[in-house]
């Protein structure tokens, strides 16, 4: 699983719209629309305040996604 589809899955399952996360992040939608569809990476920055708007680790979102590389 990639980390776009986690990301939107993660905001699926506690019933989120992108709007609503937008909203309490402060993360424009459409950049939420592009990293949710894998066509743009968060900087980390944005990564990690994401898990933590969703209280999951940075290591969630990153293992197993294909597009992670060191």
């Amino acid at each position: 699983m990639t980390k776009a589809e986690k990301l939107r899955q993660l905001r699926e399952a506690c019933g989120l719209r992108k709007r609503d996360v937008s909203r309490k992040t402060g993360i424009s939608e459409a950049s939420l629309c592009r990293y949710e569809n894998g066509e743009r990476n968060p900087s980390t920055a944005l990564l990690y305040k994401l898990c933590r708007f969703y209280n999951v680790s940075i290591e969630d979102i990153l293992k197993d996604d294909d597009d992670f590389k060191f």
